[in-house]
């Protein structure tokens, strides 16, 4: 992990936590809401989201659970999605 370099991209940071960059997007979001405590990115708020290494694996290791939303909600309707364009039954 110390191969990182010390501003981190999304993509780094997204595989850190081996999520997608879109989940990275949304916990930012939530972040900047006052309803997670994942670190903020450097930079303003329309600039590419950069991280501090040294912030995020802190974070990593010792910070709340990640923030995840109810996963089965989300399931359920992707499923209700595929259903009505006929690729599950």
């Amino acid at each position: 992990m110390t191969e990182l370099p010390e501003v981190l991209t999304i993509a780094d940071v997204a595989s850190v936590f081996r999520v997608t960059p879109v989940t990275i997007h949304r916990w930012t979001k939530k972040s900047r809401e006052g309803k997670s405590c994942f670190p903020q990115p450097i930079g303003a708020k329309f600039q590419h989201l950069r991280w501090n290494r040294d912030s995020i694996f802190d974070y990593y290791l010792h910070g709340e659970s990640l923030p995840v939303e109810n996963q089965s909600d989300r399931h359920v309707a992707a499923m209700k999605a595929l259903r009505k364009r006929g690729v599950v039954e």
